[in-house]
C-alpha cells in the first residue's frame, strides 16, 4: 500500500483541542483554576478519541504539501479537509506517466470539485502512475499495460485545509479564502464527552443498577446492545458525543 507524503507548515493540527475549557467549567459549575490541569487532559483525551472515531485526521486550519499517486481518474482526493485554498499542483515525478514532465505546474487545469470531501477535478485526468509491465530485466515504464497496486506518488498538492478551532489564532493564509469555524456539533461532542468522563470517572459504563444494603440504585448510562452503542463503547464515546460526531465520520 502506497501512502502519501505529507508536509505540514505550522503547528500539526491533530493535537488541537476541540472545545474550550471555559465552556467545560461553566457546564460543570466550576470556578477557580484548581482543576484546570486535569480538565485540559480530559479535553485532550476527548479530542483524540473523536479524531480517531471521525477519521478526520487533521482538523485545524493549516497549510499542507502532499504528494499523491495518480489513479487514472478525473478526480483526486487529498487527505485533509475541508479544502480552503488550492495553492499549487505540480508533477514531481513523471517517469511512469504517459503525459507530463517533472516540474510541470498544472494548477490552472485543476478545479475544486468537493471542498468537504477533498476532491480535486481535472478534465485531462490524473495520469495513472502505475509501473508498466516489461520483459524480464527491463525497467522501461512505457512498455505494456499499467500494473494495479504499483502506483507511485507523482502529484504534489500545495493547499490549505481545516477549520478555525476554538482558541486558534488565524495563521497567515496564502490564498483568498478564509477558514470557517469548527463545526458546532463536533465542539459540542467534545464538550459532552468531557462532561461525561468527569461525571462517570468512578462509574462502570455498563452498570445500570447497584445494590447497597437493602436498597437498589438504578441509573441509565444511555448505552444499549445495538450496533451504534457497541461502536460508541469501542471508541470510548458517550452516547451524546457519538450521535453528534457520527454524521461527520469520514471513511478510512
Amino acid at each position: 500500500m502506497i501512502t502519501s507524503h505529507i508536509e505540514i507548515e505550522g503547528t500539526a493540527p491533530d493535537h488541537t483541542l476541540w472545545c474550550d475549557i471555559k465552556d467545560v467549567k461553566a457546564e460543570l459549575g466550576l470556578t477557580g483554576t484548581d482543576e484546570e490541569g486535569s480538565l485540559l487532559k480530559r479535553i485532550q483525551r476527548a479530542s483524540d478519541r473523536l479524531l480517531r472515531f471521525t477519521n478526520l485526521r487533521g482538523v485545524a486550519f493549516c497549510r499542507y504539501k502532499e504528494t499523491l499517486p495518480g489513479m487514472g481518474d478525473t478526480s483526486l482526493m487529498v487527505t485533509r479537509t475541508p479544502i480552503v485554498n488550492l495553492l499549487a499542483v505540480e508533477i514531481v515525478s513523471a517517469e511512469i506517466l504517459i503525459e507530463g514532465a517533472t516540474g510541470q505546474d498544472v494548477t490552472d487545469s485543476v478545479l475544486l470539485e468537493d471542498r468537504a470531501a477533498g476532491f480535486l477535478f481535472r478534465k485531462y485526468g490524473w495520469g495513472w502512475s502505475a509501473m508498466r509491465s516489461a520483459p524480464l530485466g527491463l525497467q522501461l515504464s512505457t512498455v505494456g499495460a499499467p500494473m494495479p497496486g504499483t502506483e507511485e506518488p507523482v502529484y504534489r498538492i500545495d493547499y490549505e485545509a481545516g477549520w478555525m478551532m476554538p482558541k486558534q489564532k488565524l495563521p497567515t493564509e496564502t490564498g483568498t479564502e478564509v477558514p470557517v469555524n469548527f463545526p458546532a456539533d463536533l465542539e459540542q461532542a467534545c464538550l459532552a464527552q468531557v462532561i461525561w468522563d468527569y461525571r462517570h470517572v468512578r462509574r462502570t459504563a455498563d452498570v445500570k443498577s447497584k445494590k447497597v444494603g437493602d436498597t437498589t440504585l438504578t441509573y441509565e448510562t444511555g448505552f444499549g446492545n445495538d450496533e451504534d452503542s457497541v461502536l460508541a463503547r469501542r471508541f470510548g464515546l458517550c452516547p451524546d458525543a457519538f450521535y453528534l460526531a457520527n454524521p461527520m465520520r469520514r471513511a478510512a
